[in-house]
């Protein structure tokens, strides 16, 4: 695992305190809402996919397949926007999903 990716994981873990974001379990691994596959890679980028935005923390296979956004184009296109927009900043997972959501009725 690459430096960027293994400390986006830290970090999406220390903001969400650990806890599964669907059904606050506690959380044993990390789902990608845009799933890491060469396709996406390559359309996305390295930044973009293991961005700690686009990462959600999980206790299940069940809840992780909760959070891929992979099969909806436009919710991509926000996660992208937003991570271009605000990936400085230190958002929740909770709020990130709020606001793919708002972008995407727009």
């Amino acid at each position: 695992m690459n430096r960027y990716k293994l400390d986006n994981y830290k970090r999406r873990y220390t903001i969400d305190a650990y806890e599964c974001e669907h059904c606050t379990m506690p959380g044993t691994q990390i789902a990608h809402r845009i799933a890491e596959t060469k396709t996406n890679l390559a359309k996305y980028g390295v930044k973009v996919v293991n961005h700690f935005f686009n990462l959600v923390v999980t206790c299940s296979l069940y809840c992780n397949s909760r959070f891929n956004i992979g099969n909806n184009p436009r919710k991509c296109d926000a996660l992208a926007e937003l991570i271009r927009q605000h990936g400085g900043e230190v958002w929740t997972a909770a709020k990130i999903t709020k606001e793919i959501e708002r972008k995407v009725q727009q």
